[in-house]
């Protein structure tokens, strides 16, 4: 370390430390024995949606519900000012002083104060914050400006194989079998500029690591003093989406021994069921389709059956005999999908393998992109150029190498709003839209839903052995009525569903063997529209006070702008939150209001019940 630079090793570890505690991706909060917090980085504050105030002093029951601080577990917990679905752990840590904490990964009375003494060792205690460094599950190298390291915790330890004495004063060439040029964190001290997301693959002397990396140049007083980088392990996960791809080629590949292949595992156009006149039309034209090579670009709502017309496409092609690779867009972390699709070259990264992408791998047959509105815009232009080229270059690699693979994309939004909002580029989407193809959502063509119910009890006779013939003509009106949001999947479902519980010696679905939350007989619908009655968007005023809700004062939202809920909110969150909202005016609407009743319907406390009324603004009026 030069002498502009140079503070003693404690000093300088301590405050490399506090950085790093700071730079992580996990929120974090220490509690003394009394729950008030007694530091914070910023992450913490960040998840739940804090303004930049500092918290410590304060008693965590002020940020987090104490039912959500249960030591040892883990705890799925929603912020009230963000829309992030958290996960909290609570830990307990002791220090060499024989002091008792509280480590809050993510996640936080009145009672109890804290001292500026007790504030100021907590603050600059080096012990502290190698104590939380080491609980977290995310991988930390920390290095000095000469490149050695300083720091490393004992999830980087699990993650590459190496233990700590192994690493510590070394120089990271002498660690790993990188350069200044390939090393993330070196190339963080040199350019003195973050590197973000960055997926990596090499080698230490016990294993090859796959992780995904965020890299950080440290400055003390101003001056750069080294460098920080946290890293997940994402081995096993590449491991599992290898072979799936593996398994795909595998099974697609026409050389390989005939008996491999089962004809009922591809779908064609005879496995599509209807005789409406929209699903006749549709077929017709994915039909001309397959007749040529041209994109095709495919919508449809969930469960409409996409990828059944996208196969059908591909084995009515000349294409047949060549492999049918699918991936989803929305499954696959951002880092990982471009050396998917692209392929990998020897050396882009240490331990990094020559690996054709599925573009190469599709070479003669068909790669069929699911969720296309779901992959980054960046990616996106790369996608482009891959299609007006026809030409693939693997991760790393100079030359480019030519492909012949029909491309079948899909989305389960209305492209064109999916456009508007920024998630399709509109100049990928012509190019992928030569040939466009709408599925038609069921409640469009609901005379087809006899010959599917037909179709759907006599693959689950088979599969459970029983001799159902029929629907009751009750059921049969509702079904018609209903508007099937999940479409041909949800109904699907749901006869599976019946067919579990409709007894041995039924030949009949009658409507007391239909799940109740479809609400298609009187009693359910009445139930629904009670829930529907609630105000789920106004403040919600003395609602601890009050025991049970006046069913006569609730106050009524159209259908209209519940519906405008549903279309607008296609974020998974956003989903998960609104069908926690149902549920529990669900509950409500069936105990009369009774708040004691519905948490114990719902399995939680009242108190966690009453949390959730406020956090959601479900009131009575």
């Amino acid at each position: 370390m030069n002498q502009n630079t140079y503070v003693d090793y404690h000093s300088l570890s301590e405050i490399l430390l506090i950085n790093v505690f700071n730079s992580v991706d996990q929120g974090i909060a220490i509690l003394n024995e009394q729950n008030i917090i007694v530091q914070h980085n910023n992450k913490f504050m960040e998840f739940l949606g804090i303004e930049r105030v500092h918290l410590a002093g304060n008693t965590i029951e002020q940020y987090i519900s104490p039912d959500f601080l249960i030591e040892g577990d883990k705890n799925i917990f929603m912020a009230d000012k963000v829309d992030n679905i958290l996960v909290i752990e609570v830990k307990n840590i002791s220090l060499y002083n024989d002091l008792n904490y509280k480590l809050i990964l993510v996640g936080i009375s009145q009672e109890g104060a804290i001292t500026k003494r007790e504030y100021e060792k907590i603050l600059h205690d080096k012990d502290v914050y190698e104590a939380v460094l080491n609980t977290i599950s995310d991988g930390v190298t920390i290095i000095d400006d000469e490149g050695k390291v300083v720091f490393f915790n004992k999830a980087a330890e699990k993650i590459e194989g190496l233990y700590k004495n192994e690493v510590i004063g070394k120089h990271m060439t002498e660690v790993y079998p990188v350069s200044w040029e390939d090393s993330y964190a070196l190339k963080a001290l040199q350019t003195r500029k973050k590197i973000l997301n960055q997926y990596q693959t090499y080698v230490t002397k016990r294993r090859q690591v796959i992780a995904i990396s965020n890299n950080y140049p440290i400055y003390i007083e101003g001056k750069l003093a080294g460098a920080a980088s946290t890293f997940r392990d994402y081995s096993k996960f590449q491991e599992i989406v290898n072979k799936n791809f593996e398994l795909q080629a595998k099974l697609q590949d026409k050389k390989s021994d005939k008996g491999v292949y089962d004809v009922s595992d591809h779908y064609t156009f005879e496995d599509i069921i209807g005789t409406s006149m929209i699903l006749k039309k549709t077929i017709e034209h994915a039909k001309n389709a397959s007749l040529t090579n041209s994109p095709v670009f495919i919508y449809g709502e969930t469960g409409t059956g996409k990828e059944l017309f996208a196969q059908s496409i591909h084995y009515s092609s000349n294409r047949a005999n060549g492999p049918f690779l699918a991936i989803n867009c929305a499954a696959i972390p951002e880092t990982l999908l471009e050396g998917i699709l692209f392929g990998t070259s020897k050396g882009v990264f240490t331990g990094a393998v020559d690996k054709p992408g599925l573009f190469e791998q599709a070479n003669g047959g068909t790669l069929f992109l699911d969720e296309i509105n779901s992959m980054p815009l960046a990616l996106q232009s790369k996608l482009l150029r891959v299609l007006q080229e026809k030409k693939v270059r693997r991760l790393g690699h100079k030359e480019e190498v030519p492909f012949d693979a029909r491309i079948i994309s899909s989305c389960n939004i209305d492209p064109m709003i999916a456009i508007n909002k920024q998630q399709i580029r509109n100049d990928l989407f012509y190019r992928l839209a030569v040939v466009y193809i709408s599925v038609p959502p069921l409640r469009d063509r609901t005379e087809d839903i006899d010959i599917l119910c037909s179709h759907f009890i006599k693959t689950f006779n088979r599969q459970f052995n029983k001799s159902v013939n029929s629907i009751s003509s009750e059921v049969r009106r509702e079904f018609h009525n209903y508007k099937w949001p999940g479409n041909v999947r949800q109904l699907k479902n749901s006869i599976e569903s019946v067919m579990n519980i409709v007894p041995q010696e039924s030949l009949t679905i009658e409507k007391n063997h239909i799940p109740h939350y479809l609400g298609l007989f009187s009693e359910e619908k009445t139930n629904k529209t009670i829930a529907s009655n609630y105000d789920i968007d106004t403040p919600m005023e003395q609602i601890n006070k009050e025991s049970t809700f006046d069913n006569s004062k609730i106050a009524y939202h159209s259908q209209q702008e519940d519906q405008k809920i549903v279309d607008n909110s296609t974020d998974i969150f956003e989903k998960i939150k609104r069908d926690e909202k149902r549920t529990i005016i669900n509950a409500l609407s069936r105990n009369s209001g009774n708040i004691t009743k519905a948490a114990s319907e719902l399995g939680m406390s009242r108190q966690k019940l009453q949390y959730r009324l406020k956090k959601y603004n479900i009131r009575k009026h």
